[in-house]
Parts: C-alpha cells; sequence; structure tokens
C-alpha cells in the first residue's frame, strides 16, 4: 500500500475519503512525501489517527497548510512530538484555534521558538494555561506581541517569574493592563528596572497598590514620567518612603497636586531637599500648611 500511496498525485490525495485515510497504516502516512501531505485537507487531518501523527517527521508537519492544521482535533495536538511542533511556521502556528492552544502541554510550549511565539494572536496567548505559561522561557516571554500580552489574563499574568517581569519589553510593559498590573507580585514589581518603570503609563501608575508602590527602589521612583507621578492616588502618595520622597526629581514635584501633596507624610515632607521643596508650587505650600 505505501508504494500505491507514495505514488498518489496531490489530486488524487485530496481525493481521498476520510474514511481511507483512517483506513491507511501509521507505515503508509509515515512514506507520505512533503507535497502530499500539503495536499491533505483539514477533514482528512481530523481522521488520521494519533498514532499517524506521531509518526509525522517535522518536514511533514511543516508542510501541512494552515487550514489543513485546523482539523487537528485536541487529542492529536497533544502527541505531536516537540520537534514537530518547533517546526511549524509563523502562519501554520497562527492558524491554530484556541483550543488546540489550551490541550498544549508544558513540554510542547517550551519546546516553541521565539518566532512561534511572537505569532501568537490575543486569543491563542489568553487562551495558554496558566501551567504553560509558568514554563514560557525569559526568551518566549519577550517575544509575545504587544497586543497578545495585553489581552493575556491576570491569572496568567500573576505566575510569571520575576525573570521573566525582568526579561519585558518597555513597549510590552506599556501594553499590560491597569488589572495586568494590579496581577503583579510584589516581587514582580521590584523585578522591574529602570526602563521598565519608565515604560508605565499615568493610568498603570494610578493601579498600582500601596504594596506594589512601597517596593519601587528609588531608582525606580525616579524614573517615573511626569505624567505618571500626577496620576499617583493620594493612598499611593502616602505610601511612599522617605528615601522614595528623596527620590522625586524637581519636575516630579512639580506633577503632584495639592491633594497629592498633601498626602505626604511628615517624615517624607522633612526629607525634601531645598531644591525639591523649592519646585512645589504655591497651591501645593498651601495644601501642606492646612494638611
Amino acid at each position: 500500500m505505501s508504494s500505491i500511496i507514495s505514488s498518489l498525485t496531490n489530486a488524487q490525495i485530496s481525493a481521498l475519503s476520510t474514511a481511507t485515510i483512517a483506513s491507511l497504516k501509521t507505515a503508509d502516512i509515515a512514506a507520505l512525501s512533503t507535497r502530499q501531505v500539503s495536499a491533505l485537507t483539514s477533514t482528512q487531518v481530523a481522521a488520521l489517527s494519533t498514532d499517524d501523527i506521531v509518526a509525522f517527521t517535522a518536514p511533514q508537519m511543516s508542510a501541512l497548510t494552515a487550514n489543513a492544521i485546523i482539523g487537528l482535533t485536541t487529542a492529536q495536538t497533544v502527541v505531536i512530538e516537540t520537534a514537530d511542533l518547533a517546526a511549524l511556521t509563523t502562519a501554520q502556528l497562527a492558524a491554530l484555534r484556541t483550543v488546540q492552544i489550551a490541550a498544549l502541554t508544558t513540554d510542547q510550549i517550551t519546546a516553541l521558538t521565539t518566532a512561534e511565539m511572537g505569532a501568537l494572536s490575543g486569543a491563542q496567548a489568553a487562551a495558554l494555561t496558566t501551567d504553560a505559561v509558568a514554563t514560557l522561557s525569559t526568551a518566549q516571554v519577550a517575544a509575545i506581541s504587544n497586543r497578545s500580552i495585553s489581552s493575556m489574563g491576570t491569572a496568567q499574568i500573576a505566575v510569571l517569574t520575576t525573570d521573566d517581569v525582568a526579561a519585558l519589553r518597555t513597549v510590552q510593559v506599556a501594553a499590560l493592563s491597569s488589572a495586568q498590573i494590579g496581577a503583579l507580585s510584589t516581587d514582580n514589581v521590584a523585578a522591574l528596572s529602570t526602563a521598565q518603570a519608565r515604560a508605565l503609563t499615568a493610568i498603570q501608575a494610578a493601579a498600582l497598590t500601596t504594596d506594589q508602590v512601597s517596593v519601587l527602589s528609588t531608582d525606580k521612583v525616579a524614573a517615573l514620567t511626569t505624567a505618571a507621578v500626577a496620576a499617583l492616588r493620594t493612598t499611593q502618595v502616602a505610601a511612599l518612603s522617605t528615601d522614595q520622597a528623596g527620590a522625586l526629581s524637581t519636575g516630579q514635584i512639580a506633577a503632584l497636586g495639592a491633594t497629592q501633596a498633601a498626602a505626604l507624610t511628615t517624615d517624607a515632607i522633612a526629607s525634601l531637599a531645598t531644591g525639591q521643596v523649592a519646585a512645589l508650587t504655591a497651591r501645593d505650600v498651601a495644601a501642606l500648611t492646612t494638611a
């Protein structure tokens, strides 16, 4: 049968019924050329046994069309060998349905290349299990597109390691929603670099919890943009330590509103340098004296 199968044209392969495909032996499937594999339809792929999928070589797997790969069942998806999965083109990876992505094992996830990770859509990224996210390498995390990382759930963000967070590109950090920012552990917030802290938007800065604010090192506090500082809630300002308050630049001090200035603790105010005090607006000073 293998010799007959190997002689079939693409048109003949595409014309095979699903019953015929299902009746083929694993050896017959393994004998298919990449040209013939590229002729398989999604319904034919769905008719393959899990043993057939395991028998696929990396070149055969990468020969499947994006339309054909959609036909893989979850049972078939979980048995794809890691080498075969890594051989998928970005177009094939992008074609996977969310149920297929969710079915991937942790071993399969770790086999994905950075190019494949970058090809994940927002819906696909959101379909990754928390166990899968927890196994991602820092290079894989950094490869996720800005749009896709913003689509991930808070539970997924919460399982990122400090190394993962430190590996995030600044554009990825800026893409995080306020809910995702709130899901970061204090260790993860402490792991942010000064460049990442500088990338925080006003909305993100306002979403930080007081516990998260308290773990920002002085260089990260100093790296916040004036827009981010101006967006801080009074409870966040009140949570600033004397060292953190002392690290604020004159520009950041000037960006504080009257209610924010009034929220500074007496110890924080006492820690301000002459230049910082001079940067306070008249309204800020008035708020301090009446607070």
